[in-house]
């Protein structure tokens, strides 16, 4: 018998999602910046989602999100295809270690072979332990190397 107490659901997420996305979002800044939580930006999370913008795939245990994967198609300019790009995810603290972050990529994986994507591409921050433990489990370096120019907005 499955014990549905504990069972995941994988699903993409819609904008009636928004509010338990927004507060894993805060929950996520928070895990990378190391700071205080900021407050769920509700109407930032709801235009997130809107159709056009990138996909979000939700990892939910008993109707409540614990998980998310961002992620989109980018074309490729060398063979004509396109490349999946995890941009984040995240796993809630309390269910790490049970699977559900190598879950969520193996269903963006199925998406990258529906959509007939020539790679998939996971973004992690280089100092991060489980995001990265995770993508060196399942991906092997890119042959790629990215860098960021930090904009001074003031």
């Amino acid at each position: 018998m499955e014990d549905t107490a504990n069972a995941i659901e994988m699903r993409f997420l819609q904008t009636a999602d928004a509010r338990q996305l927004a507060s894993l979002i805060s929950d996520y800044v928070q895990f990378v910046r190391r700071g205080a939580a900021p407050e769920p930006d509700l109407f930032y999370t709801e235009n997130l989602l809107a159709k056009g913008g990138p996909a979000f795939l939700g990892a939910f245990k008993a109707e409540a999100l614990v998980g998310f994967c961002m992620f989109q198609a980018v074309p490729d300019l060398v063979d004509g295809l396109a490349s999946g790009q995890i941009n984040h995810i995240f796993v809630r603290e309390d269910v790490r270690g049970t699977g559900i972050g190598e879950a969520m990529i193996d269903h963006v994986i199925e998406e990258a072979y529906r959509q007939n994507w020539n790679e998939l591409v996971l973004v992690v921050p280089r100092s991060n332990g489980w995001m990265r433990i995770l993508a060196e489990k399942m991906a092997a370096p890119a042959e790629t190397a990215r860098f960021a120019i930090t904009l001074d907005m003031n």
